[in-house]
């Protein structure tokens, strides 16, 4: 169920990230070991994110499945969840199917604007996605994290601004692609960050 002035729509831009070229490097040595035999560590993904560790990586074969291991492990059935208004359509058909409530962010330019009829206690968690290179502002979302520390806030950045930009003292989780058409790489792929300890298991 989807409420709200907007519906989140399918971008009509292609998907891309940027970061440099070290960073580049790692992730990629990072997948080359995860494709070895999961060399770093961690067994799957779904087990990885059970993991409540800051500075945590976790490689999957998308951001859209460790997106699902996030709705389906962290967001409880039937709850509500605050969202922004466009998503690519892989993450809209995943959230449509998934047996929760959404309420959709007005917004104005790059400012996501702050719901003048809901509190921090009324959402499970709140899903934020980039788009177009730029991340979106929203100064409003580190006091409801303080008003309520098991909100979980997960932010897609696949077309959000520079890797340095990273807010690790607002969202708990980032996710990442390295698909062929925004890093170039032999595999594609995704991988999420995990910032916060705070969230629920």
């Amino acid at each position: 169920e989807m409420s709200g002035s907007k519906q989140p729509i399918i971008p009509a831009v292609p998907a891309f990230a940027t970061s440099g070229i070290c960073t580049f490097f790692y992730y990629l040595l990072c997948s080359v070991a995860h494709l070895l035999g999961g060399l770093i560590g961690l067994k799957t993904p779904r087990d990885a994110l059970g993991v409540r560790r800051k500075g945590n990586v976790v490689l999957s074969q998308s951001c859209r499945c460790l997106f699902r291991i996030l709705m389906e492990q962290y967001i409880p059935l039937r709850s509500k969840v605050l969202i922004t208004p466009f998503h690519h359509h892989s993450f809209t058909r995943l959230m449509r199917a998934s047996n929760r409530t959404y309420e959709v962010l007005d917004f104005h330019n790059l400012e996501l604007l702050e719901p003048k009829t809901s509190s921090p206690h009324d959402f499970s968690a709140i899903i934020v996605s980039h788009m177009l290179g730029q991340d979106y502002r929203a100064d409003w979302l580190a006091r409801w994290k303080a008003e309520n520390p098991r909100l979980l806030i997960i932010e897609d950045r696949v077309q959000g601004g520079l890797f340095s930009k990273e807010n690790t003292d607002v969202y708990d989780v980032s996710l990442y692609s390295t698909g062929q058409d925004k890093l170039p790489n032999f595999m594609g792929g995704g991988f999420a960050r995990v910032h916060s300890t705070n969230h629920p298991q």
